[in-house]
């Protein structure tokens, strides 16, 4: 059964988050994670809505790779190995 909705993400500029790192808005232990999945790093949304964890694949992109591609990037860069929340 295919998706109504499309978790994707669309590259474009940098700018101030004044959000909360490490939570998704409504959530108290919602994240997005760089994940390995059937052999390739993606990006996932991992929601706790009650007593039930759902966790969301985003579609694969350019943007996605690109994206993928800086986290790692900057977690290698202080230290830490590839993958985890952001």
């Amino acid at each position: 059964m295919a998706a109504k909705n499309n978790f994707e993400f669309t590259a474009f500029g940098p700018f101030e988050w004044k959000g909360r790192y490490r939570r998704i808005y409504g959530g108290d232990a919602s994240v997005f994670h760089v994940i390995r999945h059937a052999g390739k790093w993606v990006i996932s949304a991992c929601i706790v809505n009650g007593d039930e964890l759902i966790v969301c694949h985003a579609l694969s992109s350019s943007a996605e790779q690109e994206l993928i591609h800086a986290i790692n990037s900057i977690k290698r860069r202080y230290g830490h190995q590839n993958g985890g929340s952001f």
